[in-house]
């Protein structure tokens, strides 16, 4: 499910390095986390597991949310 609401991630941002890398891991602390997904106010085309943007984690919105997986 992709487009509901902005999912955080665990992940620490950071720019991905140049080339081809496989389940590339975050670094270990930073200022900003990854969100991924887009939201149901955002446009279609963002609507998908590649697009990701940074927040701060204290920030709140109401196109933001988070997913629990059993």
């Amino acid at each position: 499910m992709i487009g509901n609401v902005w999912e955080w991630f665990a992940d620490w941002y950071a720019r991905y390095e140049l080339g081809t890398v496989e389940n590339p891991a975050g670094p270990q602390s930073g200022s900003t986390k990854v969100l991924r997904g887009s939201s149901w106010y955002g446009p279609p085309s963002k609507a998908r597991s590649a697009c990701r943007k940074r927040l701060d984690p204290t920030q709140r919105d109401r196109n933001i949310g988070f997913r629990i997986v059993l």
